[in-house]
């Protein structure tokens, strides 16, 4: 539980960076099915095919997909976390 905990909470760290980065870069014209966890970039290192506890691989695969859109100004992080 710690480490959900924990990993919710460094997911969270990592979208408050973002959404600093966000103000920099206004490009909303990534594809609707883009995910980090799926760009070798990025992601792309299996971390989000963590077999062991789906509720941590559902939260990664959501932050895949939410953090690449307020980095790009398409979300605050106050919404994704809401």
């Amino acid at each position: 539980m710690k480490i959900r905990l924990f990993s919710l909470i460094a997911l969270i760290g990592i979208g408050v960076l973002f959404a600093v980065a966000s103000v920099l870069a206004q490009d909303s014209s990534m594809p609707d099915d883009y995910n980090w966890c799926s760009d070798a970039n990025y992601w792309g290192d299996g971390r989000c095919n963590n077999t062991q506890d789906g509720d941590l691989r559902f939260c990664l695969w959501e932050m895949g997909w939410y953090l690449p859109r307020v980095e790009a100004g398409e979300f605050t992080i106050e919404q994704v976390v809401t």
